[in-house]
């Protein structure tokens, strides 16, 4: 009998990986697309966790609570930047067609 794992799956996303230099660097660059300044690594790192759209929603409203404006976060992202949310409980990006 085989006993060894065919597959073994690892999450190591800001666990053995620091990934927010990356990170910061989408927001940054997600930032200037939409005409505003970016925000730099030190802020983005206290942002990171909870997924995705809460990074996108504290990096829009510059602020680790707030919310950003509905116009902001919905309009924007999908008409410059040709994303948006699924409105599923799990947040993931859909191409804009």
């Amino acid at each position: 009998m085989n006993t060894r794992p065919r597959m073994i799956l690892i999450d190591v996303d800001g666990t053995l990986v620091d990934s927010v230099p990356d990170l910061a660097y989408c927001v940054d660059e997600m930032m200037r697309a939409l005409g505003r300044a970016p925000h730099g690594e030190a802020k983005v790192r206290n942002w990171v966790g909870n997924g995705v759209e809460k990074l996108v929603k504290r990096a829009l409203a510059d602020d680790l609570d707030a919310e950003p404006a509905a116009a902001d976060f919905e309009r924007d992202l999908e008409r410059r930047l040709g994303f948006s949310f699924s409105s599923s409980s799990s947040p993931a990006f859909i191409a804009s067609t």
